[in-house]
């Protein structure tokens, strides 16, 4: 019985993870800490095994299907995601081992809260201020223009994100910008044990005007970065010696991961932008809704 909760928890987590772009960790890891009896160290690699396993599974369907995506800001967002993927889970074990474990997962919960908090007032209301500012000036200059090529040209840069073509090839060549964004989106993601996927999303949204598609891509990339710099890393460390890792359930929860990858990669590749906008914002809101009732039962513990 208990094998097969954590077998749906990772498929479930990971179909709606690959759909949107979010992973399956940060579904994975608050739905653990309100089910599991197990510590937050535990459920931190239960959650990377699973996510890492998701993402792989994803981003080989995307090469398979030949999803276009800017290889170069790919690669640079890559390299700070090892790096901070790594200091993220020096940070969270320094953090763990110098307090309880309930003050752990009450800290990781709250961050996340926050965190998410942002993410959805980003996507939901500044980004759309955004595009509809972007769209307004679009419209001003084609009224000035009247040419066959100008008209070319602003339907060639809505199609990449509303973004100049010239301004994203100047932000995917600079590793000086790119690479401490991964770092910081890896850092978080590691810290928490989420994976990151929403943080992700949000950030390339932001900096890069990527729609949910390539967002989506580039995001399960950082995630496969981040995710294997923090296990190697814990391997390295010796941490496996130390603790009872439920390698069975390891198993069973890549397994569920990776079904689920490939069922919510086909899902992906069929739905629009508007309906992955969708299922990201329901998504978000259930998992804040998770993290207050662990709040609240990790707060309760301490008191």
């Amino acid at each position: 019985m208990l094998e097969a909760l954590y077998f749906l928890v990772a498929l479930g987590a990971s179909i709606v993870g690959a759909i949107s772009g979010i992973g399956g960790g940060v579904i994975i890891k608050p739905v653990l800490d309100a089910v599991s009896q197990f510590d937050s160290v535990v459920i931190g690699m239960l959650s990377a095994f699973s996510v890492l396993s998701m993402a792989v599974t994803s981003v080989i369907k995307h090469a398979i299907n030949k999803t276009p995506f800017d290889k170069k800001t790919t690669v640079f967002l890559g390299i700070g995601a090892i790096l901070g993927g790594i200091a993220g889970d020096l940070i969270f074990n320094y953090i763990q081992s110098n307090s309880n474990d309930n003050v752990v997962k009450v800290a990781q919960g709250v961050a996340l809260i926050l965190l998410l908090a942002f993410v959805l007032l980003y996507m939901n209301v500044i980004r759309k201020k955004q595009q509809a500012k972007q769209e307004a000036e679009q419209q001003a200059e084609s009224k000035e223009t009247y040419d066959e090529q100008s008209d070319t040209q602003h339907s060639d840069n809505a199609q990449e994100g509303n973004v100049p073509v010239a301004t994203k090839k100047r932000l995917a060549n600079n590793p000086v910008i790119i690479i401490p964004i991964g770092l910081a989106l890896g850092m978080v993601s590691s810290f928490i044990g989420i994976g990151g996927g929403p943080i992700n999303i949000a950030i390339l949204c932001f900096v890069f005007r990527m729609d949910m598609k390539s967002a989506t891509i580039n995001s399960l990339v950082l995630i496969v970065f981040s995710q294997t710099a923090k296990i190697v890393r814990t391997a390295i460390s010796g941490t496996f010696a130390t603790i009872e890792m439920p390698w069975v359930l390891v198993a069973l929860m890549v397994a569920g991961a990776v079904i689920g990858g490939f069922i919510g990669t086909i899902i992906n590749k069929r739905v629009s932008n508007i309906a992955l906008l969708i299922v990201y914002n329901v998504a978000l809101l259930s998992i804040v809704a998770i993290n207050i009732y662990n709040i609240t039962v990790n707060a309760i513990a301490l008191a």
